[in-house]
């Protein structure tokens, strides 16, 4: 507080100095007062301010660090950040592979208490010492002014000054660190804020989520080239199909060929493989580039492949959705955040995420095919501040650590509104009590049961910051 002061630079831990220092004076004192005589010093409230401070620092520092051993825990995270107008000229999060580069710093950024501190500090010495001396002296009782000057400091000194930031911070680091997401501080919390989030294949379903339940060979075909060149369009469009058809390809001991004049199109893509024009996507997709399909195999769950305008597999798909899915989507929608799905799998298509696992596709941003590759691959370069850092694949905890950091800043915003208004009805009671000189009313007791009061929104605050 001292260094802060000196550096003119004065935070809340500069007031809760100068109430230790006047409020030392006033107990040293105090005997020579008449009618103090009776009345302890505000050493216990000055002292318990100073124990709320330690334990909002302590708070802080030990939330950095497990956020930091979170970090660690992967050398390759997802990179959470936000671009300013990536969709619809709109904050929007993306989530990319990256590296914890950067994050240690941003952890160490003054937060949004000390921030507002940095404005608020100077005008409550300045208001603490002119009711200090408008009680005192210009009561004409300057003998008063130890007294006035401890209470009124004392007062502006509020308890909640170091937890409105620390307290919710702990609170949701302990619950992001058990899922695998690690907020990246103050500088992560301020970005999140209304807007679009880009969701991915993998955000849906993470690898292992989708498997190959039957595979069907027409025409003759050999299975094994059928299965590569599938294999080989699907790693190409790099969706979340690419995974399970490379262990597809393995198991039927096919190989990945060259392919060019690769054309994107609603619900599949085309491409040019030794020769011969390989279509690869779902039966709207066949039946748009006039392939015929049997009888019977019109399925909606399955990737087709067509050799030369002739259908020539079938693949069977099994789609197993998390049930995190869903109750993570409704929580990014309450917090303001609309769901950008920006799906490359031909099959996730809003009417099959809606019929087959009610997802609420209808409050959800489904853009055509070209802006999609887009959004799914955005440039490292241009991708905005950092807001997290994820170890896990999955949306549950891509969607805990984007909410979690939105009601991080409004739990800071809300613990920070009653920290000044206990600071500010503070110090005008203690300025009315002292220039009265009711040193009857202004008891170490009644101040005690003031300054706690304000505690209770805090931690109110605090235990909501996690609740979703």
């Amino acid at each position: 507080g001292a260094k802060q002061f000196f550096t003119l630079r004065p935070r809340a831990e500069s007031i809760l100095m100068f109430a230790w220092a006047f409020t030392l004076a006033d107990g040293l004192t105090a005997s020579r007062l008449e009618g103090r005589a009776d009345f302890l010093p505000f050493s216990a409230v000055t002292a318990l301010g100073f124990a709320f401070a330690l334990r909002g620092e302590h708070a802080r520092r030990r939330a950095n660090r497990l956020s930091a051993k979170t970090a660690a825990q992967t050398r390759a995270p997802y990179m959470v950040s936000l671009n300013e107008t990536l969709w619809s000229s709109k904050p929007t999060y993306t989530k990319l592979s990256g590296t914890a580069l950067g994050f240690g710093s941003q952890l160490q950024v003054e937060d949004g208490g000390h921030a507002v501190y940095g404005v608020a500090a100077p005008l409550l010495l300045l208001g603490a010492v002119l009711c200090s001396f408008m009680a005192s002296v210009g009561q004409e009782a300057p003998e008063r002014l130890l007294w006035a000057a401890s209470a009124c400091f004392t007062a502006a000194a509020s308890w909640t000054s170091l937890l409105a930031f620390a307290l919710p911070y702990r609170q949701l680091v302990d619950r992001l660190s058990k899922v695998g997401a690690a907020l990246a501080g103050w500088s992560g919390a301020v970005r999140c804020r209304h807007g679009g989030v880009i969701v991915s294949d993998l955000d849906l379903f993470p690898p292992g989520s989708v498997t190959v339940a039957q595979v069907k060979v027409f025409g003759g075909a050999a299975t094994e080239k059928v299965v590569g060149y599938t294999a080989t369009m699907l790693r190409v469009m790099d969706c979340g199909l690419t995974r399970p058809f490379h262990d597809l390809l393995r198991t039927h001991g096919a190989l990945y060929r060259e392919v060019s004049d690769v054309q994107w199109h609603e619900g599949g893509a085309s491409g040019v493989i030794r020769g011969q024009e390989v279509l690869v996507g779902t039966a709207a997709y066949m039946h748009l580039m006039e392939v015929p399909i049997p009888p019977g195999h019109n399925i909606k769950n399955a990737v087709f492949c067509a050799i030369n305008g002739q259908l020539s597999g079938l693949f069977l798909l099994n789609y197993a959705m998390s049930p995190a899915v869903n109750p993570s989507l409704s929580a990014l929608m309450k917090a303001g955040v609309a769901p950008v799905l920006a799906t490359r799998d031909p099959n996730l298509i809003p009417a099959l995420l809606e019929q087959k696992f009610k997802l609420p596709v209808d409050k959800m941003e489904f853009p055509p095919v070209g802006r999609r590759l887009e959004l799914s691959k955005p440039d490292p370069e241009e991708a905005g501040g950092l807001v997290a850092l994820l170890t896990r694949e999955g949306l549950s905890v891509y969607c805990d650590a984007v909410v979690g950091g939105r009601r991080l800043r409004l739990a800071t915003r809300w613990g920070l509104i009653f920290t000044l208004a206990g600071a500010v009805i503070g110090l005008c009671l203690t300025f009315y009590l002292t220039s009265v000189g009711a040193f009857a009313s202004l008891t170490v007791f009644n101040f005690l049961i003031f300054m706690a009061a304000w505690l209770v929104p805090q931690f109110l605050i605090s235990n909501w910051v996690n609740q979703y």
